[in-house]
């Protein structure tokens, strides 16, 4: 959280990751969310 890309920040794409991911959970009801990893990885920013 926080990286930018080339001197922009990205806190707009994580921030709409985010939500989507808000959104799936309250359509399926789900009881958690675990989140393990690099999910914003720079190594695969393409």
């Amino acid at each position: 959280m926080g990286q930018t890309l080339r001197g922009f920040s990205r806190e707009h794409e994580h921030r709409k990751v985010f939500e989507r991911l808000e959104e799936i959970d309250l359509e399926r009801d789900v009881d958690a969310l675990v989140i393990a990893g690099e999910m914003f990885d720079p190594a695969f920013t393409g």
